[in-house]
């Protein structure tokens, strides 16, 4: 495997290891609509979201 499926693969694991599923997937759905990620590649997109859903369930944020 390359590296930019390894990013993929690591990514899917620990969120579904944490159990995060949909509020992973919900933040890639708020992304699709934000300026700021409008031209940001996939890899960069999913680390982003991972990383934000992280931050916000340690805060003790919840996600719609």
């Amino acid at each position: 495997m390359g590296h930019y499926e390894d990013i993929y693969w690591e990514i899917m694991e620990q969120v579904k290891e944490k159990g995060i599923e949909k509020e992973f997937q919900a933040q890639l759905d708020k992304m699709k609509f934000q300026q700021k990620h409008k031209y940001k590649e996939v890899r960069d997109k999913w680390s982003y979201a991972y990383d934000k859903v992280l931050k916000n369930l340690d805060n003790g944020r919840k996600f719609n």
